[in-house]
């Protein structure tokens, strides 16, 4: 019986042992990289767009980051850099594919800063898609009466004629009395005729 207790502690004091190296491994990585826990990035939060996503975070000693950044966790071969030293960092890392998953750690100095263990994961929106109205048809121009193109009036009358509301009720017909161009059907090409023939 005794001798299974002192398995259990020893067993014990080697797990003790291992996580005291672990947290000192850390500490001195931390230390020997030229950064300090007071650099380790807090209240990391992601603002993810269709093109952008824009990372932030506090420290408690100013400090420049760099945000590394792919689309494959394995590697984040992307880089952002910081401007200048701060406590409050912000980092914009663009430009981003829509609707795609995007993985990213913070390094400051030697040493990087990560979610667990695991990469930080953002994905971004999805397209949007922007429909444009179409231009809405030219209005057609008017006539109020037949023009002629024997017509004795005056040029600026003549043309006025072909202004008027009762030339476009006749588009579409074959009135030959409007008809300019002899095709069988009155269009804006007469209209134009009729412009052309009255203005000499």
């Amino acid at each position: 019986m005794r001798k299974n207790i002192k398995i259990v502690l020893i067993v014990l004091i080697l797990i003790l042992a291992g996580i005291a190296a672990v947290l000192g491994m850390r500490v001195a990585k931390t230390y020997f990289s030229g950064a300090s826990l007071d650099v380790e990035p807090k209240n990391v939060k992601i603002v993810a767009q269709e093109s952008s996503a824009t990372i932030t975070w506090q420290s408690d000693k100013p400090s420049i980051g760099v945000v590394e950044y792919g689309t494959n966790q394995g590697s984040l071969l992307l880089r952002a850099v910081e401007s200048s030293e701060s406590n409050t960092h912000r980092v914009v890392l663009s430009p981003l594919k829509p609707s795609t998953n995007y993985y990213f750690r913070i390094r400051v100095g030697e040493v990087i800063y990560d979610n667990n263990g695991t990469p930080y994961t953002l994905k971004t929106e999805e397209a949007k898609v922007t429909i444009t109205p179409s231009p809405s048809p030219t209005t057609k121009p008017t006539v109020s009466q037949a023009p002629s193109s024997t017509s004795s009036a005056g040029s600026s009358e003549l043309v006025s004629q072909c202004d008027s509301d009762e030339f476009s009720t006749k588009f579409g017909t074959a009135d030959a009395a409007y008809d300019f161009d002899k095709n069988g059907q009155v269009n804006t090409r007469d209209w134009l005729k009729c412009l052309e023939v009255n203005s000499q």
